[in-house]
């Protein structure tokens, strides 16, 4: 049996967790660390085909040393999805103590070199050089991981990911009706449309963002940006919006899961100023329905997903800089999400190389 340790379920974590857990012919235990209504609402998920559980005990969460103790017979190997909490430290060390395969997955980059990061790197790289092999969400994570002392041979690349089919299949439905979907959302059927999806907060870029697109729509008056999300900045963004009524942007709010189809069919283009970003799962949404992306050159997705083909990178998170990128996509707009690169993100890809051998 594999078990996989991860932090919380998302929709995400389904759709790639039940791709590994065919290829591994149901031999699959996922734990939670947190129940899903910390982050999304229960009713939001697909269906898990994947035994899980969700690690009941606060704070330490100390159920984790008599699960791995009761079912230590049958644990063949242990991934972990990080390293920082009690939970993950905790299977390393029950993994180097009975000689269980042991494999961290990892998606952080050299970007998100915080003081707490900074405070626990000797415990980190202590964990990296006693690591049987590593998954590596893209570039960026291979690029740390080999920075922290693990062997490149050791480390096998799984794009972070989305169902891919999902979107392509509901967006491409959609698109069909954008003209009566622009008259719902009262959007000019003239207007390019903008989109931001994600959480409200500074780290996103959002205040550099919407000052651009202020800019932005002096020189092109036919835009519309819409907001997906919810967070800590959106008393300030309601302040901005009224402030600035000339400019067309609608607040939405929280889109459930099963309505971000709709959203980006009505949408042109996505945008992810993010100042620090692992990787941008909106990103692969965003291509796999059909439309380009302008993101930050700190998200690691723009390394492995995004070229000159389907999206512009922006250098830095400067109120220029994104009006500079928002700009040659105006100029340009003829963007193409080409087959291979729906085919690179589909989670069966990176299942079959990285768990087909197991």
């Amino acid at each position: 049996m594999t078990i996989i340790i991860d932090n919380i379920i998302t929709p995400y974590e389904i759709a790639r967790y039940n791709t590994i857990n065919k290829v591994l012919n149901g031999n699959l235990e996922v734990w939670f660390q947190k129940s899903p209504i910390d982050r999304v609402r229960k009713s939001d998920l697909p269906e898990p085909d994947f035994k899980y559980r969700i690690l009941n005990n606060r704070f330490f969460k100390v159920d984790i040393i008599s699960l791995l103790n009761r079912d230590k017979s049958k644990i063949k190997r242990v991934i972990c999805c990080g390293w920082d909490s009690f939970v993950y430290l905790y299977a390393f060390y029950f993994c180097r103590k009975n000689n269980i395969r042991f494999t961290l997955w990892s998606g952080s980059t050299f970007f998100e070199m915080t003081w707490q990061r900074k405070i626990i790197h000797p415990l980190v790289k202590f964990i990296v050089s006693r690591t049987d092999d590593y998954i590596a969400y893209g570039t960026r994570a291979k690029e740390y991981l080999l920075s922290l002392g693990a062997k490149s041979e050791k480390i096998k690349i799984f794009l972070n990911s989305v169902e891919v089919d999902y979107f392509y299949h509901n967006s491409g439905k959609i698109t069909k009706r954008k003209a009566k979907l622009k008259e719902k959302y009262l959007i000019s059927t003239e207007d390019t449309v903008f989109l931001f999806a994600g959480q409200l907060i500074e780290r996103k870029g959002i205040k550099e963002f919407l000052s651009a697109f202020v800019i932005i729509s002096e020189i092109f008056p036919s835009i519309t940006l819409l907001l997906a999300g919810k967070g800590r900045l959106e008393s300030w963004i309601k302040q901005f919006i009224y402030e600035h009524p000339q400019v067309k942007i609608k607040l939405l709010g929280y889109i459930q899961y099963y309505k971000l189809p709709e959203i980006y069919s009505l949408s042109d283009v996505l945008v992810l100023p993010s100042k620090e970003e692992v990787w941008g799962l909106v990103v692969n949404e965003a291509l796999a329905s059909g439309i380009p992306v302008i993101v930050s050159r700190f998200a690691g997705s723009s390394v492995d997903l995004i070229d000159e083909n389907n999206g512009e990178i922006i250098k830095e998170i400067t109120v220029e800089e994104i009006s500079d990128a928002i700009k040659r996509y105006m100029k340009k707009k003829k963007y193409i999400i080409s087959d291979d690169l729906l085919k690179k993100m589909n989670n069966d890809t990176y299942a079959k190389n990285v768990f087909g051998n197991l």
